[in-house]
C-alpha cells in the first residue's frame, strides 16, 4: 500500500505509515504517538535480535562436545 502523502510502500494491511500518514482516518498522527510506534519497533527488533542471538549460542556450545572423558 502506497502512502498518499510521502509514497513510501506499505506492507499490505499496514495502519500507518512510518511518516504518520494514518490510513483509516486519512489524517497525519501526532508527532508523540509517532514516536511512541518508532520506539515499539525497536524493542521488538531488538527483542528478536536477542532471541536469535540465545539460540545460536545455544546451538554453537550444545554441539561443541561437552562430554567429559574419565
Amino acid at each position: 500500500m502506497d502512502c498518499p502523502k510521502c509514497k513510501l510502500i506499505n506492507e499490505p494491511g499496514a495502519l500507518v505509515c512510518d511518516c504518520g500518514y494514518d490510513f483509516e482516518t486519512k489524517k497525519m498522527q501526532p508527532l508523540a504517538l509517532q514516536q511512541q510506534r518508532k520506539s515499539a519497533r525497536y524493542h521488538t527488533a531488538v527483542g528478536a535480535f536477542r532471541l536469535l542471538g540465545g539460540i545460536l549460542f545455544t546451538l554453537a556450545f550444545s554441539r561443541s562436545g561437552n562430554t567429559a572423558k574419565v
